[in-house]
Formats: structure tokens, C-alpha cells, sequence
């Protein structure tokens, strides 16, 4: 097995760098090789020898998740940073409701929130997730928190964590049903 992870023009990334996609490469199988079969998680190696134990294989250093699923903000320190969900997570998982959604779009990041308690104040989704990403090195957009019946789906029925809606392309609003993503 052979694995190379790379950016997103599919060149190679440093150890200790996550990149954009994982590419596997598996030509030990007789019925079917597979040759550079992209993967979407978001991964890095571990620079150095091989593993301690003995075994010649390069070593994952973290999984990040799935750079689909990912909000692609500016850093503060200048480029571009992925944040992914388990950042949202965090953030969100002290408040007192039944689900989330965070839909990025050109005017900023709103945050689709469902079951929140009425005397809980949506305010406080959009501070905590506000603090996270500034936390995490982004130079986050304003950030919005607002209360829906239902996140939106798409038609078999998933619902998505994290959606990004950018250059004018139009989304359904809070619980309706949206198409199915091809990729």
C-alpha cells in the first residue's frame, strides 16, 4: 500500500502538514488495483523513521476529517485554515439543543440551531463558535446563530454538519429538502 497525501492541485504536503486528500495506491490486489484512489479525509504523516515496532510503514499522525465538511476560512496569520467539525462540536455541545448546522456563505456563517431552549439566548451559539475559530487560528466572518424547525437535508436524508454555499449559488432555507451532493 502505498499512500501519498497532498493539496488541493494534488501536489505532495510535508510530514507533519495536513493536507487536502489522502491518494492510495494498492497494487498487491490481483482482482482489482486500486491506483491513486482519492480519499477526502483530511490526514497527516508522521515524519521519520518507520514505526519503533519494526514494521517499514509510514505512520498517520492525525485524522482531521473530511475536508468537504470543513469551513475554509482565512487565517489569522495570513493563507487559508480548514476547520473542522469536531471544532464546531466543541463548541456547541454545552448548550442545551438537539442539533446543529453551519452554513457558510459570502456574507458570513450562520449557524442553523434546533430544539435550543427558549430562554436560552441564540446569541450564545454564535459567541461560542465566534471563540473556537479564533481559537483555531481563523479570521472568522461575522457568525449568526438562528433558531429553525429542522436542519436541511439533502434527498436521502443526511444532514450535513457543515454546508458551504459561495459565489451567489442559492440554497433552500432551513428544512427543506436540498439536492444530493454528486461527489
Amino acid at each position: 500500500v502505498i499512500t501519498e497525501v497532498v493539496d488541493d492541485e494534488g501536489r505532495p504536503v510535508t510530514p507533519r502538514e495536513y493536507g487536502s486528500r489522502l491518494l492510495v495506491t494498492v497494487l498487491g490486489s490481483r482482482t482489482l488495483p486500486l491506483i491513486r484512489y482519492e480519499l477526502s479525509d483530511s490526514v497527516r504523516m508522521l515524519p521519520g523513521p518507520p514505526c519503533p515496532c519494526g514494521r517499514p510503514f509510514i505512520r498517520i499522525g492525525g485524522v482531521q476529517g473530511r475536508a468537504k465538511e470543513a469551513l475554509r476560512l482565512p487565517a489569522a496569520r495570513g493563507g487559508h485554515i480548514l476547520v473542522q467539525a469536531n471544532i464546531i462540536h466543541r463548541a456547541m455541545e454545552l448548550l442545551p439543543l438537539t442539533g446543529w448546522q453551519v452554513v457558510q456563505d459570502d456574507t458570513g456563517i450562520t449557524i442553523h440551531i434546533t430544539g435550543l431552549a427558549e430562554r436560552v439566548d441564540t446569541g450564545q451559539g454564535g459567541w461560542r463558535l465566534a471563540d473556537a475559530l479564533a481559537l483555531a487560528g481563523a479570521d472568522a466572518p461575522p457568525v449568526r446563530a438562528v433558531r429553525v424547525p429542522a436542519v436541511s437535508r439533502t434527498a436521502l436524508g443526511k444532514a450535513p454538519l457543515i454546508r458551504s454555499v459561495r459565489g451567489g449559488a442559492t440554497h433552500p432555507g432551513p428544512g427543506q429538502d436540498e439536492p444530493e451532493d454528486t461527489d
